[in-house]
């Protein structure tokens, strides 16, 4: 067992077949602390400008978090980061399960992967053991697959296994990564790791994390499990996983039914927790150090799908799949996500496709004849399993999908593209956009693109608005577009910082832990005195690089947009009725303004950058 634990980076260059292990920078974590914000500086300094996706060049960056690996509840988050095959742009997708606390029981904080292997290959970590390994048995495996393999191959069912599946093998470009049944979503990063020949790293640790001052990280510990335990709301979290939340947002908030065409879906009560939990639920899994574990795996009990198993399905399958496509056959939803988790597909985004396709073969757009006798209607779930499989295989039509909605409508043409619901070529959730302005705003100038988590802006419906953070005493109106962003620029930037610490979405949308128990924490393990405004720096320093990446990729203030029902069209029926994005120019020149970017250009100025320690960012934008 090692005897000390220095934090350190693994970086894999594949084209030279090399590996290097070196301390990580103390500047990386003085001033991105870990998670996405190490991820997103490192991938600004490893991929060059304008460098293709699927270029040996890209890097894909597992970067863990100071939570991992501790008793900290609800901090298992570790973050994927990535230059997207989806939007061309920088991508980010945090990732829970046990993989960040093994990497550093391990020794080990984060793993860098460039270039591309000559064959397929995969990481093998075993303490100070870091090699590449033959992945030929592995290809074609799907991911849990690839796991027992690797499990047998041990003998060890404990070392953990993080990678792709046969999706992102194929290059299908919202192919995603997986740790059992946690999945890093949307943006494409199997897809990356799949062009690099490059199927998964296997970790095995066996040493520990140290804690700066255990017994005030104990104490802290405890009071958040205390507080976990008196929430209704994390309780319904721990007996019924996400979906426990679809009836209270889909009352209060709504999801866009008929790909956004209606509101307040009458067959939505059919996807509430009661039945999804009693037609699926078997057991519930836990990332590592959580006490909630909404986690599920799931066995499909009757119907043609019977005795299928996957992890969840969770909340987002059943917005995505239920609303928007209408689909509320349960045992469906629970077939297509054991598709998306087992091949590495993210489950939101396919959601879009076929949505798409539903509507533009309703306009009469999309004939039968180009999609090789495929049609697909609204709550047709049989044909979105057909859909799915070919997609996955790229058989036909199949392999127009898999380049995501954003390609497959331009290559269709016939004014499909009007249909594509996507911000960035990412493809938008089933999150009814309209009702919340913030979540308006989050769709339009999130860095990677259409994603309802940068960050969701629900809790404001519910009155949960920071205040500590926002430094707001009332809640806002959420159909309120002037002012939505002295809201949504702080409580961006403290969903951002938390991301680098590792804290699980979740439990910290209701303030659980709070974020003076979070900075807290974060100081008991490192040995820090941060504060408040020294925290809420990282997450400001951290979106400012993710903006500046795709400002020299030359993304500027019009890719800062949503689809034009958004902007044109009123939400019909339901709790959001009548409500569209009025004015979303001003909204953004609101937000820039409150975060110190440019109006014209949307790029962090020159002043900002400086500001934050930035100058070599500043420099290479706006020159020397």
């Amino acid at each position: 067992m090692r005897k000390k634990y220095i934090p350190k980076m693994i970086t894999v260059d594949l084209s030279k077949d090399k590996i290097d292990v070196s301390p990580m920078r103390a500047d990386l974590i003085r001033d991105y602390i870990g998670g996405e914000g190490i991820g997103s500086r490192l991938l600004w300094e490893m991929v060059k400008p304008k460098a293709e996706p699927y270029h040996p060049g890209n890097a894909v960056i597992f970067a863990s978090a100071p939570f991992n690996g501790t008793i900290f509840p609800a901090g298992a988050r570790g973050c994927i980061v990535f230059k997207s095959p989806e939007s061309e742009g920088i991508s980010m997708s945090n990732i829970g399960g046990r993989w960040g606390a093994e990497l550093k029981f391990a020794g080990y904080d984060l793993v860098a992967v460039t270039g591309k292997a000559k064959r397929p290959v995969y990481l093998w970590i075993d303490d100070e053991t870091v090699e590449l390994r033959d992945a030929q048995k592995l290809w074609g495996k799907t991911i849990p697959e690839t796991q027992e393999i690797i499990w047998k191959e041990k003998d060890d069912p404990k070392i953990q296994v993080i990678g792709i599946g046969p999706a992102g093998e194929r290059l299908i470009r919202m192919a995603n990564i997986g740790n059992d049944i946690r999945f890093a979503g949307k943006g494409g990063s199997g897809a990356i790791l799949g062009s690099k020949n490059f199927k998964t790293i296997a970790i095995r640790g066996t040493g520990m994390v140290p804690v700066h001052d255990l017994e005030r990280l104990r104490d802290l510990s405890f009071a958040v499990v205390e507080a976990m335990n008196k929430s209704e709301l994390i309780q319904g979290l721990k007996n019924f996983s996400s979906a426990f939340f679809n009836k209270f947002v889909a009352e209060v908030q709504d999801f866009g039914h008929k790909h956004f065409q209606e509101g307040g879906w009458k067959d939505g009560p059919k996807l509430y927790i009661e039945p999804i939990a009693e037609a699926l639920f078997e057991e519930h899994k836990r990332c590592y150090g959580c006490v909630i574990g909404y986690g599920v795996i799931s066995r499909i009990k009757k119907g043609p799908y019977k005795g299928v198993e996957t992890g969840g399905p969770m909340a987002e399958a059943f917005w995505n799949w239920g609303w928007k496509c209408g689909i509320t056959d349960i045992e469906a939803i629970g077939k297509i996500t054991e598709i998306c988790d087992h091949n590495g597909i993210c489950v939101n985004s396919s959601a879009e496709l076929a949505a798409w396709m539903m509507e533009c073969q309703e306009r009469g757009l999309l004939s039968t004849e180009e999609t090789g006798g495929l049609e697909l209607t609204w709550g047709d779930a049989t044909g979105c399993v057909q859909m799915m499989e070919m997609m996955l295989t790229r058989e036909g039509f199949g392999d127009i999908l898999a380049e995501g909605v954003k390609r497959a409508a331009e290559k269709v043409g016939h004014g499909t593209e009007e249909y594509s619901m996507h911000v960035k070529g990412v493809e938008l959730d089933g999150d009814e956009w309209r009702q919340n302005k913030a979540s308006a705003l989050t769709a339009a100038v999130a860095e990677r693109g259409a994603s309802v988590v940068r960050p969701w802006g629900f809790p404001m419906d519910m009155g949960v608005i920071f205040s500590d953070v926002t430094g707001l005493k009332e809640k806002p109106d959420p159909n309120e577009e002037k002012g939505i962003a002295k809201w949504y620029k702080p409580y961006k930037e403290f969903t951002i910082a938390a991301n680098c610490v590792g804290v699980c979405l979740y439990p910290g949308l209701f303030e659980i832990p709070t974020v003076h128990q979070t900075i807290e924490a974060y100081n008991a393990i490192s040995g820090r005195e941060m504060d408040l405004k020294e925290y809420l720096r990282v997450g400001e320093r951290t979106v400012s690089v993710q903006r500046a990446f795709n400002a020299r990729e030359g993304f500027t203030r019009k890719d800062d947009t949503l689809p034009k029902r958004f902007l044109n069209e009123p939400v019909k029926g339901g709790p959001a009725d009548g409500r569209y994005v009025k004015n979303l120019d001003a909204m953004l020149d609101e937000y820039y303004a409150e975060s110190g970017f440019d109006k014209k250009t949307g790029w962090p100025t020159r002043t900002k950058l400086e500001e934050l320690g930035l100058k070599d960012m500043a420099d290479e934008l706006y020159g020397k």
